[in-house]
This record gives structure tokens, sequence and C-alpha cells, in this order.
């Protein structure tokens, strides 16, 4: 943890570096992050209010489930690219089941739910099955896949599912009974059920991998599948297992996406939670309960460059320089602590 903390700190060191070099005010960049993800104004010494802290939250709640699935996968030794199509086709099978089935109330919920986590599941079953059983990378396989979800779900919802033929492609708004709504409390600040969700599944994650001979099996394969082999482990049926795992939580995460925060499906559905997911999960390591503050953080770094690019004009893609750098520095502290070792 003391390592990931420096590391932070020598990325925000680099970052002010550059952002000096290129005559960028530090001080109001900095004061712009800190309003933008706190709603505190450092020059006045004022609270304007919970809504940067909500919105933080809000981002942060697909990134925590996305980066969950992926961490699953690579805890088996497998990188799930694919999460972003996982995401997308779970959240359109929920919107489906709302809207075709007329699911509603808190049954219609979980059971939209696990529909999409099915989906996600059978979008990941290709690539388990040819990473398991015909030694084909998945990183190849789930790329392709990405863009097989995102053509198909564009089609759908152009055609089949389009609210109104001719017109904006996307599906109609699922009844105000089958969504997920956020919970408001005082002075603004709002609370998305699926970020309770999320953090629940992680909790069971950690449970799983830490107390249970599978979740024993999962992470043996992937610290070393060639003894895990000689221990009699079924390597191929782990790593099928850990990749179809992967795709159900991101199914889930796009089933919880549509009831909770978009109620309809368009072709903006995700900005590429599915992609950021990547970064959330290797900076979490090999931590279940790491991918909540790593999403927190990715949260917060996207949300205060939105802020900056409002107050100083500073362009809201100045979090992906944040984000690589960070992984970047992160990356190499790991690699230096294992070289030591």
């Amino acid at each position: 943890m003391i390592r990931v903390t420096l590391a932070i700190a020598a990325a925000l060191g680099v970052l002010a570096a550059l952002l000096a070099l290129a005559g960028v005010p530090l001080r109001d960049v900095a004061v712009s992050f800190v309003e933008g993800t706190t709603g505190w104004i450092p020059d006045r010494g004022e609270f304007v209010g919970w809504q940067p802290v909500s919105e933080v939250l809000r981002r942060a709640t697909p990134l925590l489930l996305t980066g969950l699935a992926v961490q699953i996968a690579l805890q088996a030794g497998s990188f799930n690219i694919g999460a972003e199509g996982q995401l997308r086709v779970g959240g359109l099978v929920a919107a489906w089941a709302c809207l075709s089935l007329g699911l509603t109330g808190p049954l219609g919920i979980v059971v939209a739910t696990i529909l999409g986590a099915a989906a996600g599941l059978l979008w990941a079953a290709p690539a388990a099955w040819i990473r398991a059983f015909r030694g084909g990378h998945e990183v190849i396989s789930t790329i392709m896949l990405n863009y097989v979800a995102v053509f198909a779900t564009e089609f759908v919802v152009s055609g089949p599912m389009q609210e109104r033929p001719g017109g904006e492609p996307t599906t109609a708004v699922i009844p105000e009974a089958a969504s997920l709504s956020a919970i408001t409390f005082g002075g603004g600040f709002v609370l998305y059920p699926a970020l309770l969700v999320g953090i629940g599944l992680a909790i069971l994650a950690r449970l799983w991998l830490n107390r249970t001979p599978p979740g024993f099996e999962h992470r043996l394969v992937g610290a070393n599948p060639s003894a895990a082999a000689y221990a009699g482990v079924k390597t191929k049926w782990v790593s099928l297992r850990a990749l179809l795992l992967s795709g159900a939580v991101a199914g889930v995460a796009g089933a919880l996406h549509l009831l909770g925060q978009e109620r309809r499906y368009s072709i903006g559905f995700s900005p590429g939670y599915g992609f950021d997911s990547l970064g959330v999960a290797l900076l979490a390591g090999g931590h279940p309960l790491g991918v909540l503050p790593a999403a927190l953080l990715f949260a917060a770094i996207e949300q205060g460059a939105v802020r900056a690019q409002v107050a100083i004009g500073l362009p809201k893609e100045i979090s992906f320089v944040i984000q690589g750098l960070l992984l970047l520095l992160v990356a190499y502290v790991r690699w230096r602590r294992r070289s030591t070792l």
C-alpha cells in the first residue's frame, strides 16, 4: 500500500512538472480538481454541496464492477479485455427483459440482472473455450468480441429494439418500476444501489478466492499453472471458469448500469468503462477489495478533469495522461519489488 501511495505521489509530481513546462498554473489545476471531486472550494473556504462527490460515486460504480470482472480473470492468469463488450450485451439484454418481458419490481430487477449476467457469460464463452481447449490467447479473442458486441448492439438499437423507426438509435425507457433508482439524502448526496452491489460482490470474491478450495485452485493456476497441474488441478477448467465468471460479472455491470443510471440502451451506453476497467484491475493488484479504491481514484481523476476543463480550459483528456502515468509508475514499483525478492 505504501508503495502504491508513493507511485501516486510520483505520478502527480511528473504531471506537475509537465504542466509547469506547458505554462499551466498548477494552483488553479489543483483547486479545480479539489472542487470537482469534493465540493470544497479552497479559495473561499466554502462547501458547495455533495453533488461532486455523488458524481464521483456515479462514475465509479460501473468501473468497480467491470474492474472486478477483469480482476477475477487476472487472478487465474487470464486477461479479459472483453469487459466492454460483455457490459454492453448485459445492458442490452436487461433492457430487452424489462421492455419485452414486462419485468418490474424487486423480482424483475433481480431477474433482469441475472439475464444480464448470463448474457455476459455467454459472450465470454467463445474466448474462454478457445483459451482453455485450443490454446488461443484470450486477449485477441476478447478484443475481437468487443467489436462484434459494439456493432451487434448498435444494429439492434437501430432496428429491432429502436424506440421510434427513423429516430435516435435507442430503446424505449424502461418502466420506473423496473429501475434501480438512486437514493437521495440530505444536501444533495446521491447513492447508487449498484455501488453497494459491487462492494458486496467484491467481498464475496475475496472470500471465495481465499476461503474455498475452488478459489485456491483459481489463484494457484494464476500463480503457477505448471505447479497447479502437477498438484492435480484441472487447469483448463479453471481457466474456462475464470473467464466465464469474469464475463458474468461484466454482464451484471451492464445490467445494473442500465437499470440504475441509463434507463435505456443507446449507442452511447458506455463511454469505455470496460476499457478503463483494465487500469482499475491492474491498479488494484491481486486484491478484489482493492478494486473499490482504484475505481474511486479513476472516477475522481475523470471528474476532476471535467471540472478543470470548465474552470481553466484544461482539456479533460488530461485524465488519460494522469491514469497512464499512474499505471506506469505502479507497474514499475511492483516490478522492482518482485525483482528484489
